[in-house]
């Protein structure tokens, strides 16, 4: 007992480094909790925590060269993030409203700063580099606009660009002044000033991108290399933006920019790359601006600190609403520009610092810069909050309503080197997408030792995946089927789960009178949704350019519109441009496809005379840093050509790069699915409040009041679906029950609810509650028997999220519940 009083600290501030790290994690673990209970944004509850805690207060810990450095790097981090963050595709199109506002945003606070120095009493120099102090600001409240998904908006791009111009001039103010205080401002002094800032920026635009793209295709995407490789560009950057003469935050954000289309936004290094620095590094760097405040001082400084304050927020905020004006922003993202352009840190901090030891500068003014700095950090971060989540919320509103089938992406797993694929589903997938991945394998349907093998590296594979998605931070809902064969459990699968696009990993190797291999065959000619066989030998996060080459037909396919909008998602996620090569009498139709659909990206169309000058011109211009997509329709598209079938073999034989071929879903989207689920339900037969425990009795008590003239039918097709018959689960309470089969006599399209839990099994512990019946007859094609599966699928899964409607017994209250949404859902 008396050691371990002996160990507590006896004096303040802290002086034990454990000690000081655990006191730091504590606060950042706690403070954000207690601040939200206030309805306060973490951001200021973390800046008000180093006030208290630090030196000026309750003297807890000082703030020492170790919370100095790593504020440092918190807030170098923070101008990485912003570059690393934006919409390049939106900066090009947002660069003249960027230099707009950049020199807006500078020219009125330096002009208003000027005034106020000279109402103070301070000299010429002075007051021109209180303008200066004004002028540059720091996007604190950015980590709040990313969290919203407001970051890539043409108001906070156009924001973030302007911080860079306007720091900029602030900082070449400061060279200035800091300059004459030396001597004269002459021809010398211009030519060391400008001569080392434009060595630097030569080496870093033209160097950290090829750097970058050696790096990342030569390491392996899982080390740990990648994201050391990312922090020393950070900070060999940033040093070296302060030799050249300007702050190590524009190096800062000039990194981030140059690495932004090697670094994607869904990628598992970006997810690292966030976890660290709003983890640890930027939460350090608003501590130690929270230290910087000292209560008493500030007392004493309040005049100084107003009219400062008072002239930061007036002259920021004539800025932009005259960016408001010009580019017709709403107000929410009026406020939000003026949010990320009023907080005040590390360029303020250092410009007054070098006034202060230059004797431009009393105690007052450089209290007062730090009132400024605590009251614009404060109130930027609660503007950004409170009006970013109505921008949020006008974004949600003003995208397009996207009815068609979920975008689910499902991987079978074939081999353990899939990192490559995964990452070509991340990007497809996208940052902002709400759907999980689904991995899946298939194992043999016996139960022979050999199985058992099958199955244990079915579930290695399945785990490494979904690790490797956990790094991420993306969902994965791994999935193991046992079939018969490789195609019919993949085929299962995206049936049960409503599949949008399934990525077939493909290593090149042909099968002699197959045009890819057995599995991907018979998944051409059986599988409906979206399919790409990728092959892909480079890191996806070092292409370039997208060059798509579209075979004649497959723009007639159904989902040919979807993949152009997968491809545009693709291109935004690596930073691409995308070339589409195509026959002449396609350019005008796909150049209009691709203009029109999806995001936002560089698009060029080339025209040739025949699809063999379009391969001749893809084998040409493909580099090492292309991907070289072929969309095509399906062999059993009526568009499909025979030599389409030779196209692998030419493909494996002519390129050495990557290459994906894409065949277009060929599931009919309708426009709304609740319309879909209503058309479904008024032509099933419904079975309402079934009290049969087991499916076994469900099935009969269906089939009996179906042929009720016929007391031998419903037992044989009874053993027909015990021995024959699929079993699809939808959701947590539902299965579909499909068989095809020569006796049935016609066919049998039912959906039963049950008011007790239905066993499927003996076993089974399952709430089973909605059943849903197909049966076709022989003459139903097969295509149409799995539509009708698939239409009860959905049907089911959307009657589950119905409150109330097991309790409804009336078939027509039953089909209107079902199908119309009520306001309250919608």
């Amino acid at each position: 007992m008396m050691s371990l009083i002996a160990a507590l600290p006896t004096e303040l501030p802290v002086t034990d480094p454990v000690l000081i790290f655990a006191i730091v994690m504590l606060i950042l673990l706690i403070a954000p909790i207690l601040i939200k209970l206030l309805r306060v944004p973490a951001l200021i509850g973390l800046i008000a925590a180093g006030t208290v805690f630090g030196p000026n207060v309750l003297g807890v810990l000082d703030r020492d060269p170790t919370i100095v450095l790593l504020g440092t790097v918190g807030l170098l981090y923070i101008m990485f993030l912003a570059g690393l963050e934006v919409d390049l595709n939106e900066f090009a199109k947002a660069k003249v409203a960027s230099g707009f506002y950049g020199i807006l945003t500078f020219a009125i606070p330096q002009a208003g700063g000027l005034g106020i120095g000279l109402l103070l009493g301070y000299s010429l120099p002075a007051s021109i580099l209180l303008g200066s102090i004004l002028a540059s600001h720091t996007p604190i409240p950015y980590p709040v606009a990313s969290r919203l998904k407001i970051h890539k908006t043409p108001s906070a791009t156009m924001t973030m660009g302007g911080t860079i111009i306007t720091n900029f001039l602030g900082l070449l103010v400061l060279a200035v002044i800091a300059g004459s205080a030396g001597g004269e401002i002459n021809q010398e002094f211009w030519i060391n000033l400008l001569v080392p800032l434009t060595i630097y920026g030569l080496v870093v635009f033209f160097g950290l991108p090829r750097l970058g793209r050696w790096f990342f295709s030569k390491v392996d995407p899982e080390a740990t290399a990648e994201y050391v490789f990312v922090m020393a560009a950070l900070f060999v950057c940033s040093y070296g933006a302060v030799v050249a003469g300007v702050e190590a935050i524009i190096g800062a954000f000039l990194a981030g920019l140059l690495l932004n289309r090697l670094i994607p936004e869904s990628s598992t290094l970006m997810n690292r790359v966030n976890f660290v620095g709003n983890a640890l590094f930027i939460p350090f760097f608003l501590l130690s601006v929270g230290m910087l405040v000292d209560p008493m001082v500030l007392i004493s400084s309040w005049k100084a600190g107003l009219l400062m304050t008072l002239a930061l927020i007036v002259t920021k905020v004539i800025g932009a609403v005259l960016a408001k004006l010009t580019f017709k922003f709403s107000f929410d993202e009026f406020m939000v520009v003026a949010g990320l352009s009023i907080p005040q840190a590390a360029a303020t901090l250092a410009a007054v610092m070098i006034g202060y030891e230059m004797g431009l500068y009393d105690e007052v003014a450089l209290n007062g810069v730090i009132m400024m700095i605590l009251v614009s950090c404060s109130l930027g971060v609660f503007m950004v909050e409170k009006y970013g989540k109505n921008v949020a919320e006008a974004l949600k509103d003003e995208a397009p309503k996207d009815d068609s089938t979920p975008h689910r992406i499902m991987l079978p797993l074939l081999n353990e080197e899939s990192e490559m694929t995964l990452e070509l589903a991340f990007a497809l997938r996208g940052s902002s997408g709400e759907e999980a991945l689904y991995p899946v394998t298939v194992v043999p349907d016996s139960e022979d030792e050999e199985s058992s093998d099958e199955v244990a590296r079915a579930e290695k594979l399945l785990q490494q995946a979904v690790t490797y998605m956990a790094g991420a931070d993306i969902q994965a809902i791994p999935l193991t089927r046992v079939a018969a064969n490789v195609p019919s459990g993949i085929k299962r699968a995206a049936i049960e789960r409503r599949i949008s696009d399934v990525i077939m990993p493909w290593d090149g190797k042909l099968s002699e009178g197959r045009i890819f291999g057995r599995t991907i065959d018979v998944l051409l000619s059986e599988l409906k949704p979206q399919l790409l066989i990728a092959n892909v030998q480079h890191p996806i996060n070092t292409t370039q350019r997208l060059v798509v080459v579209v075979a004649e037909g497959a723009e007639q396919s159904v989902g040919f519109e979807r993949s152009v909008k997968d491809l545009k998602q693709l291109a935004s996620q690596l930073g691409a441009m995308i070339t589409v090569i195509s026959t002449h009498a396609q350019l005008d139709t796909l150049e209009s496809t691709f203009q029109s659909t999806g995001a936002s990206v560089a698009v060029s169309c080339v025209g040739f005379d025949s699809f063999d000058l379009m391969l001749a011109a893809a084998g040409e211009r493909a580099d090492e840093n292309d991907l070289t997509i072929f969309v095509l329709p399906r062999p059993n598209n009526p568009t499909w050509r025979p030599e389409l079938a030779a196209l692998p073999r030419r493909i494996s034989d002519l390129m050495t790069g990557s290459y994906v071929f894409i065949f277009p879903s060929e599931v009919v989207q309708t426009k709304q699915e609740s319309a879909q689920v209503a058309e479904v339900l008024a032509k099933v037969r419904l079975h309402l409040g079934l009290q049969e425990p087991s499916i076994e009795l469900v099935i009969r008590n269906i089939l009996d009041a179906e042929f009720h003239l016929d007391h031998e039918l419903p037992r044989r097709i009874a053993k027909i679906l015990g021995e024959n018959g699929q079993f699809t689960n939808v959701g947590e309470q539902g299965v579909v029950i499909s068989a095809q089969n020569a006796d049935f006599p016609c066919d049998v399209h039912i959906i039963a609810t049950s008011d007790v839990p239905v066993q499927l099994s003996p076993r089974d512990n399952t709430d089973t509650r909605f059943v849903g019946l197909v049966l076709s007859c022989k003459a139903r094609t097969q295509r149409e028997h799995q539509e009708r599966i698939q239409e009860t699928i959905a049907a089911i899964s959307h009657l589950q999220s119905v409150p109330g409607i097991l309790k409804v017994y009336s078939p027509k209250e039953f089909v209107r519940r079902g199908g119309e949404k009520k306001e309250s859902e919608s």
